[in-house]
């Protein structure tokens, strides 16, 4: 099984399905694809806060739910698209990582 390719967006539950069984086939690509995900939902916490902080300071008192859902998938999308256009550098440090410390990866 090879890591998830295509075009997913972030709020598909199916793209979280097929990491987990991905995972749990011990596939090596599983820690570039989970470093990835960690990645962007880092990016989307970063992209929210800044949002937020923004919004607060224009706040006119008149608040827009549909506007606030669309802002958020529009987040999820940006935070998406920088991770794997290589990101801030974090899902490749914790790939890394994570090799290093699987016993599964380790060869001889």
């Amino acid at each position: 099984m090879s890591a998830p390719t295509g075009v997913h967006l972030a709020a598909d539950p199916r793209g979280l399905h097929s990491l987990r069984q991905l995972a749990a086939s011990g596939d090596p690509s599983a820690f570039k694809a989970v470093a990835r995900e960690f990645e962007t939902l880092l990016l989307q916490t970063l992209l929210k806060q800044t949002q937020a902080a923004r919004l607060s300071l224009a706040d006119d008192g008149h608040g827009n739910d549909g506007l606030g859902l669309y802002q958020e998938l529009l987040q999820q999308q940006w935070a998406q698209q920088l991770a794997r256009a290589g990101g801030v550098g974090f899902a490749r440090m914790l790939e890394r990582h994570l090799v290093r410390t699987d016993p599964s990866a380790q060869t001889g």
